[in-house]
């Protein structure tokens, strides 16, 4: 959601987990490749894969990161991704994971050896960047990437595509909604009891002021 004092160059775009297919499907949204993309998702059962969609000329750049919030509970979590589409290697992969359509070749980013943290300042969230990957699409085409955890395990990572965006604190404030829906899918504990802080404060200060207004009414 981005607001009108927010220049394009700045803006990027989220989608959250009930934006998400678990098969590939002709009706799913296209996403762009050269506009900077935050998928908030989540695998909630054991073997579960999610699919998006993107599109590309022959030659243009995809560019995906994969990261895992810092949160208990997932330490352990690090999902696969897989690329699919014409003209990626057609060798034979396991069907359990995900779907590789007739004529169509994939290719799969694996977590990395070594981790990095990544501090998202906009937001203050915490996560372990665990895959950086970039291709040349091979043709024009649709191209499918998958999500998926290949131990089965259960959990919460962000998949960013495009082109990179820097943010800070400032982005928060530019965006509001944005931050509320990005700490709700973080960490709902903590917003909730922020949220109630918020509340309480503002219903101590009315009380204040109503009991005020009477002593001088």
């Amino acid at each position: 959601m981005l607001f009108l004092f927010v220049t394009p160059a700045q803006a990027f775009d989220t989608i959250f987990p009930a934006h998400r297919f678990t098969s590939i499907r002709s009706d799913a949204p296209v996403l762009p490749l050269d506009r900077s993309m935050r998928i908030y998702g989540r695998l909630f059962h054991a073997g579960q894969t999610d699919y998006f969609t993107v599109h590309g000329q022959s030659g243009d750049e995809l560019r995906l990161e994969m990261a895992v919030p810092q949160l208990d509970g997932l330490k352990k979590f690090r999902p696969s991704v897989a690329v699919i589409g014409p003209g990626l290697p057609m060798g034979v992969h396991d069907g359990a994971y995900f779907t590789v359509p007739n004529g169509l070749g994939a290719h799969v980013i694996e977590p990395a050896a070594r981790e990095r943290d990544l501090n998202d300042a906009m937001s203050g969230a915490r996560f372990w960047l665990t895959q950086a990957f970039q291709l040349r699409l091979p043709a024009e085409a649709d191209y499918y990437i998958a999500v998926f955890d290949k131990s089965g395990q259960r959990g919460k990572y962000v998949l960013n595509l495009g082109p990179p965006e820097e943010t800070d604190l400032l982005t928060a404030f530019q965006r509001p909604i944005q931050f509320l829906e990005i700490r709700a899918w973080y960490h709902p504990t903590q917003l909730l009891a922020v949220i109630a802080l918020a509340v309480m404060a503002v219903a101590v200060f009315f009380a204040g002021w109503l009991g005020r207004r009477q002593k001088t009414g």
